[in-house]
């Protein structure tokens, strides 16, 4: 009987793990999603990039970028497959920076493909 109610004691913990989980995407879901904010914009350069596989043949993409704004250090930002392909090191970006709608600031990588004023939102 005792075993029972240490499973049952930890089924209540596996919900509470999974109840923070789903609100941490609600938070980011309401904060970025429907932020229509006007995004400070600052200029940077990408200084690296590396990739990192995880167990089970995972693998993680990141751009390193050199300080921007209040950032005083470099950034690693995690982008997706295709992201990583498009940008190398040298390239300028601009890291946009919003006010989120819950007053949670975010911010995202931006990639000139052509040097030019035509930008790519990640």
């Amino acid at each position: 009987m005792e075993r029972r109610h240490f499973e049952l004691e930890r089924g209540y913990l596996n919900i509470d793990a999974d109840g923070l989980y789903l609100s941490h995407g609600a938070v980011y879901g309401v904060n970025c999603v429907f932020d229509r904010s006007e995004p400070a914009v600052f200029p940077t350069e990408v200084i690296g990039r590396s990739e990192h596989r995880g167990r089970k043949g995972s693998r993680s993409y990141y751009v390193h970028v050199a300080p921007w704004g209040h950032h005083r250090d470099t950034e690693s930002i995690r982008v997706s497959a295709s992201e990583y392909a498009a940008v190398q090191e040298g390239d300028s970006v601009d890291i946009d920076l919003k006010k989120g709608l819950l007053g949670i600031p975010w911010y995202y990588m931006v990639r000139h493909p052509d040097g030019g004023g035509t930008n790519t939102r990640w």
